[in-house]
């Protein structure tokens, strides 16, 4: 049901698996490593999703429910954990239960800010209904700071962290939060901490010791992360600003956490079913803030990610408890644990050998990799697969040089590479440098990352405005890049590559020419935009790949872009 990009299961299905380190979850004063593959952790992502596609109807309904999860909340979790491990939202499990969510009008918290999680990462075409659940977050924020779990409900802590994880991705995305909301989250959060420095699930002001409310983990993992969006946000005064009452409440909280650490349960717990997965998932999202030197801290990605490894079960779900979390939920929070684990692990790792010792390439080319405020990191081996097709074929390899929208590019790098989903923040400034770079002499590969047409159009589109309307055409199926016919033949031929069925469908043939725009300045390409994804999908990992085309075809597309163009550069320079 799901469709499911794993980021890193292509480099371990080619057998460059290198383990990652990752603490045992006993607790020790030194810890002891325990060796994770990075193919355990997209499995273990893979079945998860599949565990979840049983527990959704063809109504893009959850089956079962949590008392925490209703008005949709549940689905939109299980949207939110399929999309963070790469899962396409138009592949159909997803598509229906993104489209009964946004035929809803939930007056539940924790339903409207995940949804509001998953408007944010899906880019302009949910603008509007991100901007409107992010009003309604704002209209029901409580006169004492906090969020409950309805308008009318006592401010908890889990509703206020969902709420202001909400607003920091929507104003990273550019939609106006008063200074008031975070304001008052401050005064919220001095308020209802502890004496002891944790924070209880509820708060009504004026009690001592209100329901629930007693400090225990879940609880105050919800608070580091709120105050961790404020600091992101630069809602607080420089760290060194001598007693000052935010940073000592912050400092609080981080020594109960440091004080009750532990991922077996949640600490403190009292009452009823404890929410362990979402637990878990907090105190992750917790810890960059938090700086601590304890040793749990710094290895705390390995050490949930091995728990939750050892804790799934053969079919794939992870066991909840009925009211807190039912197994659909559990899996769920399990999946965003493992998937934020798993990219914390990757970049602490150093940068594995992607090619087999025979094929080690006499000659590396630099590829600029571009950030903007989309998804540009999706599909992060790309190129190490281009380097590892391109180093067998020719004894070239490519190295990665990461590159920033706005920012002025090296002109020593003859390519850049705009991928993702979305393209968010490239506005006037970034398109600017853009074009500078390219008319003195580079060139991009414009590529989306799972084939989406909401990707290409908007690429299309940024291109038609920097170079005019009529300067963006296809590429003749006669033209040398297609054909190889450059640099001696040195490219391959490209008139009969084949499409992926989801390529064919939107082609309309299943093999031929790729389909491939450009634009072209006094007879020299600036710009390639790719109307189909150029990551290889082996079918073997993927039953279902996007709109692509066959792995080694996908291959040779982005190679010829990429040899064509230190051709033409070393030309240029003769």
């Amino acid at each position: 049901m799901f469709w499911v990009r794993v980021v890193i299961a292509l480099s371990a299905a080619a057998g460059f698996s290198a383990p990652l380190r990752a603490q045992s979850t006993a607790p020790a004063t030194k810890p002891t490593c325990r060796t994770l593959s990075r193919r355990q952790l997209d499995r273990a992502v893979v079945k998860g999703l599949r565990s979840l596609a049983k527990h959704t109807s063809d109504e893009g309904k959850l089956l079962g429910r949590s008392y925490r999860y209703q008005q949709g909340a549940g689905e939109a979790l299980v949207v939110l954990a399929a999309l963070e491990a790469g899962g396409d939202s138009d592949a159909p499990g997803t598509r229906a239960l993104l489209d009964s969510l946004t035929e809803s009008s939930p007056a539940w918290t924790t339903a409207r800010a995940l949804r509001a999680m998953i408007y944010a990462r899906l880019g302009d075409r949910y603008r509007l209904a991100l901007e409107e659940d992010v009003q309604w977050l704002i209209d029901h924020l409580r006169g004492d700071g906090g969020w409950g779990e309805t308008p009318d409900a006592p401010a908890d802590l889990f509703n206020g962290a969902l709420a202001m994880l909400a607003l920091q991705q929507a104003d990273r995305l550019g939609v106006d939060i008063s200074p008031t909301v975070w304001d008052r989250a401050k005064q919220f959060l001095l308020a209802a901490q502890n004496p002891d420095g944790g924070y209880g699930y509820q708060y009504i002001p004026g009690s001592s010791s209100s329901l629930r409310g007693y400090s225990h983990g879940s609880a105050t993992a919800a608070g580091a992360v709120m105050w961790g969006v404020l600091i992101d946000r630069k809602q607080l005064p420089p760290p060194n600003h001598a007693k000052n009452p935010l940073w000592e409440a912050f400092g609080r909280v981080a020594r109960w956490l440091e004080g009750h650490f532990d991922l077996q349960t949640v600490p403190q717990w009292y009452w009823g079913d404890a929410p362990e997965y979402a637990y878990r998932y907090l105190l992750l999202l917790a810890e960059p803030s938090l700086k601590t030197s304890r040793p749990e801290w710094s290895s705390l990605p390995g050490q949930l990610a091995a728990l939750l490894l050892d804790r799934q079960s053969a079919e794939g779900h992870w066991e909840g408890q009925a009211l807190a979390e039912n197994d659909a939920i559990a899996t769920a929070w399990a999946v965003l644990t493992l998937c934020r684990a798993r990219q914390e692990l990757l970049a602490a790792q150093p940068a594995p050998t992607r090619m087999a010792p025979e094929f080690r390439p006499r000659k590396l080319l630099i590829l600029g990799r571009i950030h903007h405020a989309g998804d540009w990191d999706i599909f992060e081996n790309t190129e190490d697969q281009w380097s590892d097709a391109l180093a067998g074929a020719l004894s070239v390899g490519l190295k990665r040089q990461d590159v920033f929208a706005g920012q002025d590019y090296n002109p020593a790098v003859a390519l850049v590479h705009l991928t993702g989903t979305r393209l968010a923040g490239f506005g006037a400034p970034a398109r600017a440098a853009l074009k500078e770079y390219l008319q003195r002499g580079g060139m991009v590969l414009i590529d989306p990352a799972r084939g989406g047409e909401e990707f290409f159009t908007q690429a299309k589109t940024m291109l038609e405005a920097m170079f005019g309307s009529q300067s963006l055409a296809p590429l003749a199926p006669d033209d040398p890049l297609i054909t190889g016919r450059f640099a001696g033949d040195v490219g391959s031929d490209l008139t009969r590559v084949k499409f992926t069925p989801a390529a064919a469908k939107s082609a309309g043939r299943q093999e031929g020419p790729p389909v491939l725009w450009a634009v072209k300045e006094q007879g020299r390409l600036v710009a390639i935009l790719s109307r189909y994804s150029l990551t290889p999908f082996p079918k073997n990992e993927f039953p279902n790949p996007p709109a692509s085309y066959a792995p080694d075809d996908a291959n040779r597309v982005a190679l010829n872009v990429l040899l064509y163009t230190y051709a033409a550069r070393q030309q240029a320079l003769k």
